[in-house]
């Protein structure tokens, strides 16, 4: 769902009308050459209920107003719809807040909210809810877009909660919300630390809200370590990756997963032997993944045991016949081994994903 397009095709629900003559209200008077708006559906009720009875409340025009220019902030006749609703409504920020909260879909309740920096400085109260109430417009389209979409509209309301912490670092709030956002895009490390920095500043502000973050943080402490040993090992800090894997519990649902990472981490340490028996362990969970067979061959070639590295490719290959990573370093395996068998995995490989590489050793 495009948001922005969604939002401007609710101006339809606005209809106009023109006053007969001018218009002299309480401290401002209603011009009749400017044509004021008001909410269709809202127009419609009030028809059916008689609620108009000759006359038109100026309640249903400033609610048309809020609305306009909740989705058009720069409206032709903007700065003179301003003044009817600052003449004629007291309590602003309690009116749009209300409007907001009793509006009939997420959609329409954003809208409401996004329109209150016309009447008031930026406020962070109101910041937070804007970018609140597009947390629930999420949840309820997510299943409907795509992963890249998903991605975009998540990134948008980070984007909107982390200007809030610049303005103001010790909002509470936010960074409850942004544990969550972040733990709902697997990025456990950022989710911690927004975790403990609620909780850090809440001191007995939200108690209920507390207990709940502290249990997310329990349950996040492995999914924590794993995220952490494998940025550990993209950036060559292999004992900091074996720490972390150490840590993490039985209760982590991905055990081969973990084996495979601990598996990695060993053969970097030279624990060779270890490194073995971790990714049998992976393999002994989960057949069917290829950088498993891939990671027992190296570990083999490590030791200088290539049959066996070039028996654990075929085993792989057995189950994972158009794995693109198996075929093509069993064939530059057999291939630096002197094996003519290496053409049968370096076509097959080729025929998988063309290479230009794999194609000139094909040649020779």
């Amino acid at each position: 769902m495009n948001l922005d397009k969604e939002i401007n095709s609710r101006l339809k629900n606005i209809v106009f009308i023109q006053l007969k003559k001018d218009i002299n209200l309480e401290s401002i008077k209603l011009d009749k050459e400017i044509p004021l708006p008001l909410i269709l559906n809202k127009l419609i009720d009030d028809i059916k209920e008689e609620d108009l009875k000759n006359k038109l409340e100026i309640n249903r025009i400033n609610e048309g107003i809020i609305y306009l220019l909740g989705i058009d902030k720069q409206f032709k006749y903007k700065d003179q719809y301003i003044q009817i609703v600052k003449a004629t409504v007291k309590n602003i920020d309690l009116y749009i807040d209300y409007l907001s909260t009793k509006a009939d879909d997420p959609i329409n309740s954003y809208i409401y909210i996004n329109s209150y920096n016309n009447f008031m400085d930026e406020n962070e109260d109101f910041e937070f809810k804007k970018y609140n109430i597009l947390e629930t417009i999420y949840n309820k389209i997510y299943t409907d877009i795509s992963e890249d979409e998903q991605k975009s509209f998540l990134n948008m309301i980070i984007k909107g909660y982390e200007s809030i912490i610049k303005t103001d670092p010790d909002y509470i709030l936010v960074n409850y919300r942004l544990g969550y956002i972040f733990r709902l895009m697997n990025r456990y490390l950022k989710s911690k630390l927004y975790f403990e920095k609620f909780l850090n500043l809440s001191s007995g502000k939200y108690i209920e809200l507390e207990d709940e973050v502290r249990d997310n943080l329990k349950e996040l402490e492995d999914y924590v370590n794993i995220e952490a040993a494998s940025s550990y090992l993209t950036y060559g800090k292999y004992e900091s990756a074996y720490k972390s894997l150490k840590s993490i519990s039985s209760l982590y649902p991905l055990k081969d997963q973990v084996h495979y990472l601990k598996s990695i981490a060993e053969e970097k340490l030279g624990l060779l032997e270890s490194a073995l028996i971790s990714i049998d362990k992976s393999l002994s969970i989960n057949k069917n993944e290829e950088n498993y067979y891939n990671q027992k061959a190296l570990c083999y070639l490590e030791l200088k045991e290539n049959n066996k590295a070039i028996e654990t490719y075929k085993e792989g290959l057995e189950i994972l016949k158009e794995s693109y990573l198996l075929n093509t370093n069993l064939g530059i395996l057999l291939y630096n081994e002197g094996n003519f068998e290496y053409k049968k995995y370096l076509e097959k490989s080729y025929k998988i994903k063309a290479d230009e590489n794999i194609l000139n050793i094909l040649k020779k």
